[in-house]
């Protein structure tokens, strides 16, 4: 059987289907406030449109005619650094570190300057081992830090979640998510007066509603089809693995989450919406399961990280500061990534060589730094295993031997 690179996490969709019973957006912001509060001990935050909008609501904040450069990895989404741009900051691109996803507190020193008014610290599968020095660092120099927690909302750092390292904290809750609510996510502001300042802001907006919401809820209802188990193992995956056998971009791009990346300095103004009463309760339900789930993708990367380690193919690695990640994936680099790939579809294995693009390297965002040659190799090289808690450990180990087999015949 060969189980999907990912799952949807969204629940009770025909909950979407009675959004307009209550509108009243206090009413919401404070029931959200109430939930996440239960799990994550702050109450300040705010539920908005999309995560990425936060990007823009904290630079909006930050940002100022004298201090307007934000500094961020180029190993991300490229709506991102759009978001950047419209809020009128100017992104300053700082490659990651070899071996690593992340960005280190040296890099960042070197990108610094008398403009400088945030860091953007991204979490990945793994949360990014310096952010404590980081966050301190930049307190001491009037910086501050956004942590970009799209995939990283249930991580921990010292038991403490990783908003606590940070001047404001981003979360997603679109479908792929831990947590999820079709389209949604949140804003952490350690400042209370941003906070209010920005809640005004959002009180203004109205509420999705069905209509905002309808093609979004088509896309699930399709996706969440064509992931059944008979439709995804005797039709999707073929589709996937003959458009990756014989290089379909139509149906590669299928596998990309911004498959079409451009420009923008404008918001859209279709974000600014509220999270309605129906989305509000798919998150408190997600947050039920959250660290069992989590302690399961965690069994799974330390099968792939116990059985695979031999290899050198492993990304950098520390128990004690990452041992809490939230550990969406199992992230591989190598030389051959192209020839692995068709070798382990051909075995019945589904993964992804997508999860975040080199922006850098796009001819439109390369004036915001350009020469990202550890992130340029990473993205070259970079496989990601499955690990969400649907699939079950004797899977992860036969598609670790399946990759030491490949290269045992490589060697040979």
């Amino acid at each position: 059987m060969v189980y999907p690179r990912q799952i949807l996490y969204t629940k009770n969709i025909l909950s979407f289907f009675q959004l307009n019973k209550k509108k009243n957006v206090k009413s919401n912001i404070d029931k959200f406030q109430t939930i996440f509060c239960k799990v994550f001990k702050t109450k300040k935050v705010l539920p908005i449109a999309m995560g990425r909008l936060g990007i823009y609501f904290a630079c909006k904040e930050i940002s100022d005619k004298s201090r307007n450069e934000i500094i961020l990895s180029p190993f991300t989404i490229f709506d991102i650094v759009n978001m950047i741009l419209s809020s009128n900051s100017k992104p300053v691109f700082c490659d990651i570190e070899r071996n690593s996803n992340h960005l280190s507190l040296s890099s960042i020193k070197k990108k610094i300057t008398k403009k400088t008014a945030a860091v953007i610290i991204t979490h990945y599968e793994t949360i990014n081992p310096e952010i404590k020095k980081i966050y301190l660092f930049c307190k001491r120099n009037k910086i501050k830090v956004i942590n970009d927690l799209a995939i990283s909302i249930d991580s921990k750092l010292n038991r403490s979640y990783l908003y606590k390292y940070s001047d404001f904290s981003i979360y997603s809750f679109g479908f792929y998510k831990f947590v999820s609510s079709m389209y949604g996510g949140s804003i952490f502001v350690r400042n209370s007066k941003t906070l209010l300042k920005i809640k005004s802001k959002i009180l203004k907006y109205p509420n999705y509603n069905l209509f905002d919401l309808f093609g979004q809820i088509t896309k699930f209802i399709l996706i969440n089809f064509l992931l059944q188990k008979i439709i995804f193992n005797y039709f999707i995956f073929p589709i996937f693995r003959f458009g990756f056998f014989y290089d379909l971009n139509f149906i590669n791009k299928f596998s990309k989450n911004d498959p079409n990346p451009y420009i923008d300095f404008k918001i859209n103004k279709n974000l600014f919406k509220n999270l309605n009463i129906s989305q509000i309760n798919n998150i408190e339900e997600s947050l039920r399961g959250l660290e069992k789930q989590r302690l399961v993708r965690k069994k799974n990367f330390n099968i792939y990280k116990k059985n695979l380690d031999n290899l050198n193919i492993t990304l950098d690695y520390n128990e004690k500061l990452q041992g809490r990640s939230s550990f969406i994936n199992f992230t591989i680099l190598c030389k051959n990534k192209k020839n692995l790939k068709k070798y382990l579809m051909s075995k019945g294995f589904d993964l992804s060589q997508y999860f975040y693009r080199d922006c850098s390297s796009l001819k439109f965002f390369k004036k915001y730094g350009s020469n990202m040659i550890n992130t340029k190799l990473h993205v070259k090289k970079l496989l990601f295993l499955p690990t969400h808690h649907k699939i079950p450990p004797d899977y992860v180990k036969k598609l670790s031997l399946a990759i030491c087999k490949f290269y045992e015949k490589k060697s040979i």
